[in-house]
Parts: C-alpha cells; structure tokens; sequence
C-alpha cells in the first residue's frame, strides 16, 4: 500500500505549510540511505518504508506533499504521521484503494 499526502490550503488564501526539518524530526530516518528528497523511515527490520517529499514551489525548506511507499504497522509510524496532519488541513490519497460495498446496495449512477 501506498499514499500521497497533499499538505493544502482549503479556506485560507496561504497554503497550509510544513518545514522539511519539522517532518523530518518526527521520523527516524536513516541518515545512509536518505537523500534530500527521499527518505528512509525505519523502526525495525519489519517496520520501514520510503518517503518521496515535493518542495514547494520557490520555497525549497517548505514541503507541498509527500508520497509514503509501503509504511510499516508501527504504531509510533501512524503517530507520529497524525502529529502533522492535526495541524493544518491535508489531504490523504490512496490510488490504488479498493472500494468495498455491503452487498445489496447498488451504486449510484452518475450523470
């Protein structure tokens, strides 16, 4: 499983903004593996994944979104990855998500 999360501005004229260094003290990156647009997140052995960060545009220390590939079952992952979102409005989105129903409802049709 893999997601983006859009850090945005949904109301107020200025976008919602996080510092690349704020996000990064969150998260235990793997300093030898990492890049500065490409992290290693690792916990354990079984807990680790990658993150790919998107600067904001004309302010390289400010990040727009962040595409988390394979996160781990870690509790402190999912902590520390709400810790932001409470924050400021953001945007979670799953590509590759199934939808699922309960049986005997059927879907609507659209226009």
């Amino acid at each position: 499983m893999s997601f983006d999360v859009f850090f945005c501005c949904l109301e107020a004229p200025e976008p919602w903004r996080i510092a690349r260094a704020d996000l990064r003290a969150l998260f235990p990156v793997v300093e030898t593996a990492s890049q500065p647009d490409s992290w290693i997140i690792a916990y354990d052995s079984l807990n680790c994944c990658a993150f790919a960060l998107t600067p904001l545009a004309g302010v390289g220390d400010l990040i727009a979104s962040l595409h988390i590939e394979r996160p781990g079952g870690d509790p402190r992952f999912w902590d520390a990855l709400c810790r932001p979102l409470r924050r400021g409005p953001a945007v979670l989105f799953f590509p590759r998500a199934t939808h699922r129903r309960r049986p005997g409802i059927g879907l609507r049709r659209w226009p």
